[in-house]
């Protein structure tokens, strides 16, 4: 069955995620969090999750199982990538200049340099939404990494994702000391409201159509604001006619500038300050 760009269109706008709306910069505001400033509802002050559809460019798409690791930095602060552009559709193609040009009003009230970086990208080829998910978080409890610790009493056991994580083999090694202080986070994909398999992702994401609910976070370091948008969730609207179809399988298979102390966020926010 084919695509109704004006069905899907109606269907998105009706709800109060819709980052296109003409009220959306009403409807939110800026508030700190755990670390830095994060977009919230404005009434309910409570994390803001927007949704945005796009075509998922192939530039520096890293959405692998190991993101955007490249042996530079540390493997646990890995981030899967993906960068959404335009869609050839002219309803869809309004919607995203409407949202981009909303997140730029939002980056602008926040920012106090004038120099935003990390998110809304600009070159010969428009403006593209860079979004970014966590691979990795911190375990609660570490996991004994000898036989002998394994052994004592009540202790902590290997989740079952991370240990049948399936890393790349150039970076087993460097994944066998990460594991035991972190645990790997599939990016939650869908199509057909099924999830898509990690080593999947990529070859499913390369040029599709796509639903992406996300949310913004914001710090300002020295001379300049940075700017994330954190992946929640991406639904499959329409793969690209160029990748070939493949199911999904049973699941069990540039640099971020960010604060060194940045927390994974744990959707709390501050009520008592206002930005």
């Amino acid at each position: 069955m084919s695509f109704d760009a004006q069905a899907y269109h109606d269907q998105i706008a009706s709800q109060s995620s819709f980052v296109a709306s003409t009220s959306f910069c009403d409807r939110v505001s800026w508030q700190h969090s755990t670390n830095g400033l994060i977009i919230v509802d404005r009434e309910e002050q409570t994390p803001f999750v927007g949704v945005i559809a796009g075509r998922v460019s192939p530039f520096n798409l890293k959405c692998g199982t190991s993101g955007n690791y490249l042996k530079k930095g540390l493997l646990e602060k890995a981030k899967y990538q993906l960068h959404l552009i335009r869609p050839t559709d002219k309803i869809l193609g309004h919607d995203f200049d409407a949202a981009i040009h909303n997140l730029d009003e939002m980056q602008k009230v926040a920012g106090t340099t004038g120099d935003h970086r990390n998110m809304i990208i600009r070159d010969v080829t428009g403006e593209m939404l860079r979004m970014v998910a966590n691979v990795f978080e911190p375990r609660n409890t570490r996991i004994p990494d000898s036989p002998h610790s394994r052994r004592v009493p009540n202790a902590p056991l290997m989740d079952d994702t991370t240990e049948h994580w399936p890393m790349p083999t150039e970076y087993e090694d460097d994944f066998a000391h990460v594991k035991y202080t972190h645990r790997a986070i599939p990016l939650p994909v869908f199509e057909d409201d099924k999830a898509v398999s990690p080593l999947n992702i990529n070859r499913t994401l390369d040029g599709a159509l796509a639903e992406v609910h996300f949310c913004v976070h914001h710090w300002h370091l020295s001379g300049y604001d940075t700017f994330q948008a954190k992946i929640e969730k991406v639904n499959i609207i329409k793969r690209s006619a160029s990748i070939p179809a493949k199911h999904h399988l049973v699941h069990h298979e540039v640099n971020d500038e960010e604060p060194p102390t940045k927390r994974t966020e744990i959707a709390s926010v501050a009520r008592s300050s206002k930005d």
